[in-house]
């Protein structure tokens, strides 16, 4: 399905740059089985290291919500040379990249070890499924890693079950400003910040270079753009609707699927939102065409026969090899006078133990750096190269990587709370009802109606059957 987590890549766009990080990489080699644990202990002060030395990172000091402060886990450069602390420290890292992916790992390591050499880091890789299995069994018994790298969508359980360390007393101004808005509002929850994002993927509004030149300032443009290029067996635009691709839309417009418990909210205010949002999916069947789930609009793209799609940023590569890079654009969400679009930030994350946090303060103090040093410049690059799109706004690289990572900070943030039961709950419901709205031809009010019995209804039933 869709809405599955998935990571984003832009790997052929910048297959020079990849080939020289690679060869750089070539000297470590990891090899991955079921579980492979990889210790890294602090350098010696003649090993070199690739890349130019690493920024200052500012020293990690809590401070009380509400509080101003000028330090957080947002690193800075600091004039001079960082001291690093000299007593020993361990960081383990526990984690799902691939063979590739974890040698970029590595590389990011050694640096951080560079910057401080009394860190020792162990790495433990583990299949997605048994990654969150195992950390939740460890966590529970005051055992367990200091950080975990998974997808936003663990994060609601973990921390309501108080294994996710509360990450909000380092998060201050300077470290909202300079990454993703919606990839750190993804890791929020009960005004918690229960993770830090470090990657970021979603949805993103692609455009054809050789059929719309130019991007819309707003969304009423759009709609003009859209319905002028389709013509000649070509489409301005083509929008899945589905639930997960429409219902961020929704969000946009100021809508809410479902509160921190998971009951229903979109039908405040007698549905006034709702089928304000009803009506603008209906306009994008005016200036295009529409499907509910369906893959027509990505074979119409590839085909070089659509101008606008909304699609995963995970698609990016291919798009970019179908059309030709030079045709591909990314294009920031709109608003208009009808509403806005939108699409939904998922984004991947460092989750910190509680247990550490606990029972060692000072390899949690360790494990704090570390999550700063992941948003450095020099990491972010290299996380791009690999293909994960960075969440620093001032990432300066490939093209459409940047344009990737502006078009994100337009997004809307994917709703914490909608965790893996619920959001088939939700979406189940708001795929047949968009289904009885435009292809069956309902009534929207009726619709909109039953889906909110239907998902109160399907609520009882999860959580009864829940201990």
């Amino acid at each position: 399905m869709r809405w599955h987590w998935l990571k984003s890549g832009a790997k052929s766009a910048m297959s020079f740059r990849k080939m020289k990080f690679l060869l750089l990489s070539s000297l470590v080699m990891l090899l991955l089985h079921s579980a492979c644990s990889t210790r890294l202990s602090p350098p010696q002060a003649t090993q070199e290291f690739p890349g130019s030395p690493p920024p200052s990172i500012q020293d990690i000091t809590p401070v009380e919500p509400g509080v101003d402060s000028t330090e957080s886990i947002v690193p800075s450069p600091l004039e001079g040379t960082a001291t690093p602390a000299q007593v020993p420290s361990l960081v383990s890292i526990w984690h799902s990249w691939d063979e590739e992916e974890t040698q970029v790992l590595i590389q990011i390591v050694q640096l951080f070890q560079r910057q401080y050499p009394s860190v020792s880091v162990d790495m433990l890789y583990l299949p997605k499924d048994e990654l969150i299995k195992r950390f939740t069994a460890a966590s529970y018994n005051g055992e367990g890693p200091a950080l975990v790298l998974g997808p936003a969508e663990w994060g609601v359980a973990l921390f309501r079950q108080g294994l996710a360390a509360d990450l909000s007393p380092y998060v201050n101004e300077a470290l909202q400003d300079s990454i993703s808005a919606p990839a750190l509002q993804a890791c929020s929850f009960q005004q918690r910040y229960f993770a830090i994002p470090y990657a970021q993927a979603g949805t993103l509004l692609y455009r054809n270079r050789s059929i719309i030149p130019a991007g819309a300032a707003s969304l009423d443009e759009w709609f003009d753009l859209s319905a002028q290029a389709t013509r000649g067996g070509r489409v301005g635009s083509y929008m899945d609707i589905g639930a997960y691709f429409s219902l961020a839309h929704f969000y946009a417009m100021g809508g809410r699927l479902l509160d921190e418990a998971g009951e229903p909210l979109f039908d405040q205010d007698d549905y006034r939102l709702a089928l304000e949002w009803i009506n603008l999916l209906a306009r994008f069947e005016d200036a295009g065409v529409i499907e509910v789930n369906g893959s027509h609009h990505i074979e119409f793209f590839k085909q070089g026969r659509a101008g606008f799609i909304a699609e995963g940023s995970w698609r990016l590569t291919e798009y970019s090899q179908a059309i030709g890079v030079d045709n591909l654009a990314i294009d920031p969400w709109l608003q208009g006078t009808s509403g806005s679009i939108s699409g939904f930030v998922l984004p991947e994350v460092l989750y910190a133990n509680t247990a550490v946090k606990e029972t060692s303060p000072r390899d949690f103090e360790a494990a704090l750096k570390f999550i700063g040093f992941m948003l450095t410049p020099q990491v972010q690059a290299w996380l791009a190269d690999a293909g994960f799109i960075p969440v620093r706004l001032d990432y300066e690289g490939d093209e459409l990587m940047q344009q990737a990572v502006a078009a994100l900070n337009s997004g809307v943030a994917y709703p914490p709370a909608l965790e893996s039961q619920l959001k088939m709950v939700y979406f189940d419901v708001f795929n047949a009802a968009l289904l009885d709205i435009f292809q069956n031809g309902q009534e929207p009010f009726p619709a909109l109606q039953a889906a909110h019995q239907n998902i109160q209804q399907r609520l009882t039933e999860l959580r009864e059957t829940q201990p």
